[in-house]
């Protein structure tokens, strides 16, 4: 389900648990501003916030899946760790 992205077990069942409680429609995918409203809750400033939605949905569709959802909550920990926000980083 998570192709390419190394992402560790416990980081994938801990974004798809967050992913799963925001889709509540069960569509799979997440629309932008439910999305912006829960990585605002991060702690982070909103223009940071909007860089990582920029590249967590580089498909331009407006929404995320469970595995954009993932880059973008990397990124948002890569940030509160003080590194900047980066897509090398996702």
């Amino acid at each position: 389900a998570w192709s390419g992205l190394a992402f560790s077990a416990p980081e994938q069942q801990c974004y798809l648990g967050y992913f799963r409680s925001l889709d509540s429609s069960g569509s799979g995918r997440i629309a932008g501003p439910i999305v912006v409203n829960f990585l605002s809750t991060s702690g982070l400033d909103r223009n940071l916030v909007h860089l990582i939605w920029g590249i967590a949905d580089g498909r331009n569709s407006g929404s995320l899946t469970a595995e954009d959802f993932g880059v973008a909550m990397r990124l948002v920990a890569h940030v509160q760790a003080g590194k900047p926000v980066s897509p090398n980083l996702a």
